[in-house]
């Protein structure tokens, strides 16, 4: 389980593909190794991955076809930038919401503004602007944010400087695809309260 509260980010050495299996190398930082043992689950855009090899300069991943199917990986190359987040300790203060680090699917960015603020406006397909509603959790390339005006499935996103500074937002572009996990929360309510009415009606 992750917090949402991404912990900085890393550049990809390489990502290449042999046999529907890509494999992700990412240069390593004193941060991300520390006490990291093969095995771990660390989240990469919001993605928990398992760490497969460790050394001092890079950091080593399997990503499995199913989630290519799902997220970024597929369209990233050497020396992009990813957010990243170790998994959280049972001490850790959960500044953010629980996320699991199973991605649903992706999201386009629509239009980018900035003020005293930024504001990004995503959209996504039909089948899950159900699940996204004013003032509830999102997570965007493993960052835990809150949903802001919402138009069907198109909605937008206030990031603070912090937030900004410490992530791969500071780069992120119209038309760029991002990963998204809806709150597991507002999937149960809202896939519950539909059963219930469709049974019923």
């Amino acid at each position: 389980m992750f917090t949402g509260i991404v912990q900085g980010t890393l550049k990809i050495a390489s990502i290449s593909q042999n046999n529907g299996m890509f494999a992700l190398k990412v240069t390593s930082t004193e941060d991300l190794i520390n006490n990291l043992k093969i095995g771990a689950s660390v989240a990469i855009n919001g993605c928990c991955l398992t760490v497969t090899k460790i050394t001092a300069e890079e950091v080593c991943f399997d990503i499995i076809p199913e989630t290519i199917a799902k997220t970024t990986f597929a369209t990233m190359k050497a020396n992009d930038l990813v957010n990243y987040e170790r998994s959280a300790k049972f001490s850790d203060e959960i500044g953010g919401h629980m996320i699991s680090g199973h991605i649903h699917g992706t999201a386009e960015v629509v239009d980018i503004s900035e003020n005293q603020e930024t504001v990004i406006t995503l959209k996504v397909a039909e089948k899950w602007e159900k699940y996204i509603f004013h003032k509830g959790y999102i997570a965007v390339n493993g960052c835990s944010l809150t949903i802001g005006e919402k138009q069907g499935s198109v909605f937008k996103l206030h990031l603070i400087p912090e937030t900004i500074k410490i992530t791969t937002f500071k780069s992120i572009k119209p038309k760029q695809l991002v990963n998204i996990e809806y709150d597991s929360q507002t999937i149960i309510t809202v896939d519950t309260v539909y059963n219930v009415l469709k049974n019923r009606y």
